[in-house]
């Protein structure tokens, strides 16, 4: 996966290794879960990886710009500066609330089946 301007999108933090970080697998698996293909074209998976970099680009340099002005000091970025910033857009904080209930309730279904499992085996 390439960025806009050419460069190999890796992740390689202080003390990490780098590595080339790729959704395109599960981008694939959502994208059929939301009624696509079984088996997208790779041109529109590479679309939407794409997209998804650029967003989470966004998020962290806002978050970063937030962090900065509260502390000059901190570089790093912490979950609260995200969260504020989802919080500051009504629409991503429906969407991340409904995200949220909908795992929640994913979890208890998973858990009411492995119950029903051991009763049965």
């Amino acid at each position: 996966m390439e960025g806009g301007n050419g460069e190999e999108l890796i992740y390689g933090g202080f003390g990490r290794k780098k590595q080339k970080i790729s959704f395109s697998e599960d981008l694939r698996l959502l994208m059929y879960a939301f009624g696509d293909d079984k088996n997208p074209r790779d041109d529109t998976v590479e679309l939407l990886e794409e997209y998804l970099f650029g967003f989470l680009n966004m998020l962290v340099q806002r978050g970063v710009n937030r962090r900065s002005r509260r502390d000059n000091s901190a570089v790093k970025l912490c979950k609260e500066d995200v969260l504020q910033i989802i919080k500051s857009d009504p629409k991503w904080l429906a969407r991340v609330c409904y995200i949220i209930h909908k795992k929640t309730d994913v979890d208890k279904k998973m858990k009411d089946v492995k119950e029903h499992k051991k009763e049965i085996g």
